[in-house]
């Protein structure tokens, strides 16, 4: 890539290059508006589980919006698919894991929500 967008960058069209084909475009693009589709979908699932006064549960939705938002910014900083998709596959997943885990656990409701 020739040039670089700057870290401020929101736009679709300063991370494109004329070098990448169009499936890599496609690619990129599903990226950037599903991660905007996921960090809104962890707002409001963050306010939900606040207000519930869901303690763990708030701490794993906020580590997990946190990460989307790096990803994201990420993506629109240096635009490589791979990585991203892959970083957003670990991280998501090794979150999801622990969430399964602490739930797993023989540990009363009322611990896990305070």
């Amino acid at each position: 890539m020739s040039k670089k967008a700057g870290i401020f960058n929101f736009s679709l069209n300063a991370i494109f290059d004329e070098e990448q084909s169009i499936l890599d475009r496609a690619r990129i693009t599903l990226l950037y508006y599903g991660l905007l589709i996921i960090m809104v979908a962890l707002t409001l699932l963050l306010a939900n589980v606040y207000v519930q006064h869901q303690t763990m549960m708030s701490y794993s939705a906020a580590f997990q919006l946190l990460c989307t938002i790096v990803i994201f910014k990420y993506l629109t900083y240096n635009p490589r698919w791979h990585s991203v998709s892959q970083a957003m596959l670990v991280v998501m997943t090794c979150s999801n894991l622990f969430d399964v885990y602490i739930s797993l656990q023989d540990v009363n409701v009322v611990t896990i929500q305070t």
